[in-house]
C-alpha cells in the first residue's frame, strides 16, 4: 500500500513516496555486480558470493491465516506519534484495537490476526518479523542482508515474498534488487531487478519513482513494478517461475485487483492479466492507486496542471472513470463502501513551502484528513493522520 512511512527501503537515500499511507520509500545504499536478468521462465543460479544470503536456506514454517470479518487499519492518530490499529469496520467510528512502539517501517498486515514489519532501520535487527496484533511475542521470518526493501504475504499468510540485495558498491553506491519467496520451510532466491541508484527527491521524481512488490488476491502470482531509474516489470506465480520480464520502458505504480495487474507506463495505465497487456487508462499518469477489499473497484490520484491532486476512481468492469474529490490525496480503501485521504494544497508563490515528502515545492498535507462515502458522496472529517496498510487487502 503506498504513502509515506510505507515502505522505508533501507536501501533507499531520500524519502520518496505518497505521505500518509502505505508506501513511502527511504533509500541508503546501493549494489554493485547486479545478477543478470533471467529471462521468462528461467531459474536463476547466482553465487553465494553474489548475495549476501544463501541462495537456498531454511526458513520458519506458518499456518493458513484464520478469518476474520473486521476491517483494520494501522493508521497514525492527531497527536499521538505512535502506531496504532484500529477497527475501521464502521470508519465515522473507529475503535483502537492496539497501538505499537518500538517497531519499524514498513509495517503491514499479514491477516487480521497478525502484522509484520522489515526491521532494517538504524537500530534495528535486520529481520523480516511476524507479530500478533497485540504487539508480541516477535518471530524472526528472515534475515534482511546487506539491508531490506519491500515485502508480500500471500493471502493466506503461509508464503512470503521479500526484496534484499547484494554487497553495496563502495564508489557507485549503486544496489540490485534480489526477491526472495519464503514457502513450505523454505527461503530462496526466485529473481533479480536492475541496479537502482539513489537520486534526489522532487515531487515530479517522486510522482514517477515508485515499487511495489504484491501478491495477486487469489495466490497465484507475485508482481514487481518499480520505476527506480530502472523501469521493471517482473511476474512469477506463487511457486516461483518468471511469467514476465520488462526492463525496456517505464513500469511504475501498480495495483493487482481481481486476476489483473494495473500498472502506470508512459502510455497511460495498461494490464497483464494471463500473460496479456492490454492498455484500459491511455494517456492518465495516475499515483498511489488501491483496489477495493471487494474488488472491482480502484481509487488513485491524478495531477492537474497546476500539480494539484485530485481523486478518482476506476470501475475495472467497464473502465470508466470518475472523480470523487479535488485537493485530495492518499486515498485508501476503510472498507468496500468508504475510502480515506488526505487534503492537498498548492504552496503559495515564493513561500518557500517544502511541504510534507514528497509534496516538495508544489503541494502540501493541509493537516485535514476525510473519510468519502461511496453511497452517498458524503465526505466526512477524520481524525486518523496517516494510513500504513488495511486489512482485508485488495480482492
Amino acid at each position: 500500500m503506498k504513502k509515506a512511512l510505507g515502505l522505508f527501503f533501507a536501501l533507499f537515500l531520500v524519502a520518496c513516496s505518497s505521505s500518509g499511507a502505505a508506501g513511502s520509500s527511504s533509500p541508503s545504499q546501493a549494489v554493485s555486480g547486479a545478477p543478470p536478468t533471467p529471462s521468462a521462465g528461467s531459474t536463476p543460479a547466482p553465487t553465494t558470493a553474489s548475495l549476501g544470503c544463501p541462495a537456498v536456506q531454511p526458513a520458519p514454517e506458518f499456518a493458513p491465516a484464520i478469518a476474520t470479518n473486521r476491517d483494520l487499519a494501522l493508521v497514525g492518530l492527531n497527536g499521538n506519534q505512535v502506531v496504532a490499529i484500529q477497527d475501521v469496520t464502521d470508519p465515522l467510528h473507529p475503535t483502537t484495537v492496539s497501538t505499537l512502539d518500538n517497531v519499524h517501517m514498513p509495517m503491514k498486515f499479514v491477516s487480521g490476526s497478525e502484522i509484520s514489519f522489515a526491521d532494517s532501520g538504524a537500530g534495528g535487527s535486520g529481520d523480516l518479523m511476524r507479530l500478533p496484533l497485540s504487539g508480541s511475542p516477535w518471530t524472526t521470518v528472515a534475515k534482511l542482508c546487506n539491508g531490506g526493501g519491500d515485502f508480500a504475504w500471500s493471502p493466506d499468510g503461509t508464503g512470503a515474498a521479500y526484496l534484499t540485495s547484494s554487497k553495496v558498491d563502495p564508489v557507485t553506491h549503486d544496489y540490485a534488487w534480489q526477491i526472495r519467496l519464503i514457502q513450505a520451510g523454505q527461503d530462496r532466491l526466485i529473481g533479480t531487478a536492475p541496479p537502482s541508484p539513489s537520486v534526489a527527491c522532487s515531487q515530479a521524481i517522486c510522482d514517477l519513482n515508485h515499487l511495489d512488490l504484491l501478491y495477486s488476491p487469489d495466490g497465484a502470482y507475485i508482481s514487481l513494478v518499480t520505476a527506480w531509474t530502472a523501469p521493471t516489470l517482473r511476474v512469477w506465480t506463487s511457486s516461483g517461475k518468471l511469467l514476465a520480464s520488462l526492463d525496456s520502458q517505464l513500469t511504475t505504480w501498480s495495483v493487482w485487483s481481481g486476476d489483473t495487474l494495473y500498472f502506470r507506463t508512459d502510455a497511460g495505465v495498461e494490464t497483464w492479466r494471463d500473460g496479456t497487456r492490454s492498455l484500459v487508462l491511455p494517456g492518465v499518469a495516475w499515483i498511489e492507486p488501491h483496489a477495493s477489499p471487494a474488488g472491482g473497484l480502484i481509487v488513485y490520484v491524478v495531477r492537474d496542471g497546476s500539480g494539484l491532486g485530485h481523486v478518482e476512481l476506476l470501475d475495472t468492469a467497464t473502465s470508466r472513470t470518475r472523480e470523487l474529490q479535488a485537493s485530495r490525496t492518499a486515498p485508501e480503501f476503510f472498507t468496500s463502501r468508504f475510502i480515506w485521504y488526505q487534503g492537498e494544497d498548492l504552496c503559495p508563490p515564493n513561500s518557500g513551502c517544502t511541504g510534507n515528502p514528497p509534496y516538495t515545492w508544489q503541494t502540501y498535507f493541509t493537516g485535514e484528513t476525510y473519510i468519502y462515502d461511496l453511497q452517498t458522496g458524503a465526505e466526512t472529517a477524520s481524525g486518523i493522520t496517516s494510513v500504513y496498510d488495511v486489512w482485508p487487502h485488495p480482492a
